[in-house]
């Protein structure tokens, strides 16, 4: 078993450069770089692409979660290619800037609660309708089509029709962030040409006008309960915060509607893939629960984030100065070989502790109960006896050099019996 060792030297300067091991194996499918990361034995921080801190092992993963030191990064440092493309006026850096995920303390807090509080594991239930409902319209758009992208055509109409259901968006508006959503995601490529840049430039602005207006509709029309309660605390909340609401809350769901989307895709896929465990799970429906803990093991949607050192941090014997963005590799973290026995294999029984997934600490994604309810919806009904999907094509191919883990395609064909 890896212990964490103290560095034969503090500085950062000093430890291994991922770019030596990685090179172009960065993104797509992680499986050769990772065998090459945690054979070695004495490393225990690497430094990143881009220059900062990168963890890997899950217990450097969950010790640094767990360290309030460690912040958000901020919406300057993380929209930089943005502003250039843009300038000052740049709309994915209003989208950053006005995301719960890059605000740090004292607003941070605070303002993850608005969020957090409606969506605990407690609170989701009531949402569930609206998962089946957006579930089996998704299907009934899907089904008897000799071939759809799942992910463009079953994933991402799903997540938008079950969040515009919440929202109270129209069917109009709901379709439209079926396809807005996509190139906004493209945001998180590392390889866009200027034209992308500038397109997601584009479709930031188109996202963020059309979320917030809904939602400011919404609460303008009298707002269900979740929603009003979150105006409330808004309102109530002592410290520096966006100009309002629905801009809040349109910029932090961008990851409700593509990051879920991306989660339903790679659970599916890997049951997809390995057809004996599909009818091991539409044999036995309790299993659901373990098929989506083990689909987002093997493939989270969010392979790293980055967090931000708010001051001085020491780990591992390694001095990380404040100011340094530390890169923190989840997807690592859920197969180091310490934490599970044959990190690379497929096990409904394998035990859910551990897992990396959704982060850590107080930066844990506020959203992975309700993300858990919609994608395991979604699964009971795909997985049910009178649904059959086909993989119809390649489903191999993973999107290279971007910071979520998403395939390339999904194709699929979906009838019911």
């Amino acid at each position: 078993m890896h212990e964490t060792r103290p560095a034969l030297s503090t500085s950062i300067d000093d430890l291994p450069v991922l770019t030596e091991m990685a090179g172009e194996r960065w993104g797509g499918d992680f499986g050769p770089l990772l065998a090459d990361l945690f054979a070695a034995e004495d490393t225990s921080l690497m430094r990143s692409l881009d220059g900062s801190v990168l963890a890997f092992r899950n217990a450097d993963l969950c010790a640094l979660s767990a360290n309030r030191d460690l912040g958000n990064l901020p919406a300057p440092l993380l929209t930089e290619a943005f502003e250039a493309s843009a300038g000052a006026e740049s709309n994915f850096k209003r989208l950053a800037a006005n995301h719960v995920f890059t605000m740090n303390p004292p607003s941070h807090g605070p303002m993850r609660k608005v969020f957090a509080r409606q969506f605990m594991p407690n609170k989701v239930d009531r949402f569930r309708p609206a998962a089946i409902n957006a579930t089996r319209r998704s299907l009934a758009a899907a089904s008897g089509r000799a071939e759809i992208d799942f992910l463009t055509d079953f994933s991402f109409r799903m997540t938008t029709s079950f969040w515009g259901e919440l929202l109270g968006l129209t069917q109009t508006e709901v379709s439209e962030l079926s396809s807005l959503v996509p190139h906004v995601s493209q945001a998180f490529s590392f390889i866009r040409t200027d034209e992308q840049t500038r397109l997601v430039e584009r479709r930031a602005a188109d996202y963020l006008a059309l979320v917030s207006t809904g939602i400011q509709r919404s609460l303008d029309a009298g707002p269900p309960d979740y929603l009003a309660e979150m105006a409330a605390e808004f309102e109530d909340a002592e410290v520096e915060k966006p100009d309002n609401l629905p801009l809040m809350l349109a910029a932090t769901l961008l990851d409700g509607f593509h990051t879920m989307a991306f989660g339903l895709t790679n659970v599916v896929h890997a049951l997809l893939t390995r057809p004996e465990q599909w009818r091991v799970v539409q044999n036995d429906p309790t299993l659901v629960p373990h098929a989506f803990h083990e689909g987002l093991r093997l493939a989270p949607p969010a392979a790293f984030t980055q967090r931000y050192a708010l001051a001085d941090v020491e780990h591992a014997g390694v001095s990380i100065p404040k100011g340094t963005p530390v890169t923190m590799f989840w997807l690592a973290g859920n197969r180091d070989p310490d934490v599970f026995p044959d990190p690379d294999e497929y096990d409904l029984a394998r035990p859910l502790a551990g897992r990396t997934t959704f982060g850590g600490g107080i930066h844990l994604c506020p959203g992975r109960s309700v993300a858990k309810m919609v994608i395991e919806t979604a699964l009971a009904e795909l997985t049910s006896p009178h649904i059959e999907v086909t993989v119809t094509g390649a489903a191999d191919q993973w999107v290279p050099m971007s910071s979520m883990h998403e395939l390339e395609r999904l194709p699929v064909s979906i009838e019911a019996r």
